[in-house]
């Protein structure tokens, strides 16, 4: 990736824009113990081999944001388990809004406006999140999309029938929803505090992100594969 982004991609971006803004992932819901050092390490990588070529560089650290928001669990344990859209990893609506946050803190775009009270408008009133114990003890209300007991859909179902939705219902775990009246009062200012606090800094309390404060399990240990040829789950409707 380092030797694409020097000799392939720099000459491109220095014809298209002054600044590339480098956009940061995460591993999973479950954090290694050098988590914070490999996050830092490849942002430093790919940020020297753009520099190196004249490309100016700015890191959207999302990655970090999201340990910031685990190490807030102590505040509201709620909220970390929300941003994990299904149970491979991918981020919810809510991971859209904290990496939106983010990117508007290294743009320096977010001046004295109530950056949390957007946040949470930003937010639909229900959306997509993992199964039950993916990111930890989700016991916070999330509900699932259907109510199986009365054999109706509920009511925010429409959501997952847009033909442009990334995650077909077919293959991907069914999950469950989170509704945002659950997640409590003013919970976008611990999101808005996480995303400034990543973006200004590269710093995270490790053992608070590691064990996820208050309300969480420890790491599940993997099962053992029943054989040699086990294959990974697929999932159906």
């Amino acid at each position: 990736m380092v030797e694409v982004l020097r000799h392939r991609y720099a000459a491109l971006l220095k014809e298209l824009s002054t600044r590339v803004i480098l956009y940061q992932t995460w591993s999973g819901p479950w954090p290694e113990r050098n988590e914070v050092e490999e996050l830092n390490r490849t942002a430093e990588e790919y940020s020297a081999a753009l520099l190196s070529e004249g490309v100016s560089v700015v890191l959207a650290r999302v990655g970090h944001a999201f340990l910031q928001v685990r190490a807030a669990s102590a505040e509201n344990d709620r909220l970390y388990p929300a941003l994990w859209k299904d149970d491979m990893g991918h981020g919810s609506a809510m991971a859209g809004v904290l990496a939106a946050a983010v990117i508007v803190r290294v743009l320096g775009l977010d001046g004295d406006r109530p950056l949390g009270r957007i946040l949470e408008a930003m937010l639909p009133a229900a959306w997509r999140t993992a199964s039950p114990g993916f990111a930890g003890l989700a016991e916070f209300g999330q509900k699932g999309w259907r109510d199986e007991s009365k054999g109706t859909t509920a009511e925010v179902m429409h959501l997952l029938r847009d033909t442009e939705d990334d995650l077909p219902l077919s293959k991907y775990p069914p999950g469950m929803r989170t509704e945002k009246r659950d997640l409590g009062f003013h919970f976008g200012d611990i999101l808005a505090r996480s995303a400034l606090k990543a973006a200004d800094t590269c710093e995270v309390d490790v053992p608070t992100a590691l064990t996820g404060g208050a309300g969480y399990a420890a790491q599940p240990a993997a099962a053992a594969p029943s054989d040699s040829t086990s294959k990974p789950r697929r999932w159906k409707r």
